[in-house]
């Protein structure tokens, strides 16, 4: 049952349902049917054609994470009633903006899902998500894209030196051209650092 007494007038009548995800009293089905009963008369009811619960659950990152930039990570997913790919990406700002990790990955319906050896990438930050998407055609048509994120912000710490970052030609002479400045960006690699060339 999703609600009981809920008010109903002759003529066109709605009612707002947050679906609950999988789990909380409702299972991803390919033939789900929805039914209105009249409180007054059992006998006056409606049931639908089947029509499809579908879904996508983000497993991991889900919130709260530490990664190291430049390590090997897994992401975890599952899908109920989807296609045969999901698209994965991440935002540095909390969603703002997003970045492809992989577009086209393999998905089996119903099955965890392991995409292994993502190298977590130079971007430190703590403002983290992590996306799973999935687009499919349903059963009017129409085509629907089907998302979940990580339920919180994780953390990608470390360092990124962004000035010199490759194909800056520096005048050894600074007496000419004047000192060079070293620019990086840091999310907590602790409070002071080593700078070394080679």
């Amino acid at each position: 049952t999703i609600a009981t007494d809920i008010p109903n007038v002759d003529g066109a009548n709605t009612y707002v349902w947050d679906v609950p995800p999988d789990g909380d009293d409702l299972n991803y089905t390919n033939n789900g049917k929805m039914r209105v009963t009249s409180n007054t008369d059992a006998n006056i009811t409606y049931e639908t054609a089947d029509f499809s619960f579908v879904g996508l659950n983000l497993l991991m990152p889900n919130g709260g994470e530490f990664w190291q930039i430049g390590q090997p990570r897994q992401i975890q997913w599952q899908t109920f009633g989807l296609g045969n790919t999901v698209d994965l990406a991440y935002s540095d700002d909390n969603g703002a903006t997003w970045y492809d990790i992989e577009t086209g990955v393999a998905n089996t319906d119903g099955t965890i899902m392991t995409y292994d050896n993502w190298i977590v990438p130079q971007s430190p930050s703590d403002e983290i998500l992590v996306k799973a998407s999935s687009s499919f055609t349903d059963n009017q048509g129409d085509v629907l894209t089907i998302f979940d994120t990580s339920n919180t912000t994780l953390t990608f710490f470390g360092l990124r030196v962004d000035a010199p970052n490759g194909g800056e030609s520096w005048d050894i002479d600074t007496t000419v051209s004047g000192p060079h400045t070293i620019s990086w960006t840091d999310e907590n690699a602790g409070n002071f650092v080593s700078i070394q060339y080679t």
